[in-house]
């Protein structure tokens, strides 16, 4: 099966617990015989798309730091994630999409793919 997650980021460029749950779940995913794909904002060196334990991780956007500095939730660098999502996953074929729900505006986005 073609399954597809979108998120910001993935463990272990970002050691939160969203993005390793979703990196533990990728991987358990694969070790069943899935092809799992991660469209994501690009923490690595190299190349835009890599293979981490068989887990096919995308670029969508350049990495940012999306909090502020007082350590809130910057609205308007979720708004620029959201930009990126149509344009990078129109053309991606996959049977599944599961989206992260923070930030909500990648959602609309996706939706419409």
């Amino acid at each position: 099966m073609e399954i597809a997650f979108l998120s910001e980021a993935i463990y272990p460029y970002f050691n939160g617990g969203k993005e390793k749950r979703l990196y533990n779940l990728a991987k358990v995913l694969v070790e069943r015989g899935n092809n799992v794909h991660v469209y994501c904002m690009k923490s690595w060196e190299g190349k835009d798309s890599i293979v981490l334990d068989g887990i096919h991780l995308h670029t969508i956007c350049p990495k940012y730091t999306y909090y502020t500095s007082s350590g809130k939730r910057s609205i308007l660098k979720a708004i620029k994630f959201s930009i990126y999502v149509f344009p990078n996953l129109i053309n991606q074929k996959f049977e599944v999409l599961d989206i992260d729900n923070m930030p909500y505006f990648s959602v609309f986005p996706a939706w419409l793919v």
